[in-house]
């Protein structure tokens, strides 16, 4: 399953979102400062790597408490220049970072559910040779030669050969 492409654009909506929030970010921690907004001061001064090392859902909700806050600030951040319009591409890329959330994971979660079958797979033909091996023990009375042929058959031969230590003279 190919998911270079899926995982270039999520970076991409990552990487714009991020902007987006750290942008909003500076602006609403002065006013939170100035009007003693410790709630909204606490959601605003996360730094920029533990908000990164966050994983992309709880950025998600991070990012839109704090495109809600800014909202509901919109008046005063038009003084910093942030207009109506800004917030408007900020809400933007939280909705598309948001709403990609949900498909990232179905594409993980699929990739996740290839490999077991794999594994499941796997284990179906090891139980299945297991019982031929069960099947076949009533040979080694009535048909020696099938067995012993069967056995040689299932053998695991190592050919691999063994690699002489220096000084070691040859057999």
């Amino acid at each position: 399953m190919v998911t270079t492409e899926v995982t270039r654009r999520r970076n991409k909506q990552m990487k714009e979102f991020q902007k987006h929030i750290f942008a909003l970010s500076g602006p609403m921690r002065l006013l939170a400062g100035r009007a003693n907004d410790i709630t909204t001061l606490g959601l605003v001064t996360i730094g920029r790597s533990a908000f990164k090392a966050l994983r992309p859902q709880l950025q998600a909700g991070v990012g839109q408490q704090i495109l809600t806050a800014a909202l509901a600030q919109a008046p005063t951040l038009a003084d910093s220049g942030l207009d109506g319009a800004y917030l408007a591409t900020v809400g933007a890329a939280v909705k598309t970072f948001t709403d990609g959330l949900p498909g990232t994971q179905t594409l993980l979660d699929a990739r996740k559910n290839a490999n077991a079958t794999y594994e499941e797979v796997h284990v179906a033909q090891m139980q299945q040779v297991y019982e031929l091996d069960l099947a076949m023990a009533v040979f080694e009375t009535l048909n020696p030669a099938l067995f012993k042929e069967y056995k040689q058959a299932r053998a695991i031969l190592n050919t691999g050969t063994r690699g002489k230590a220096e000084g070691e003279l040859p057999q």
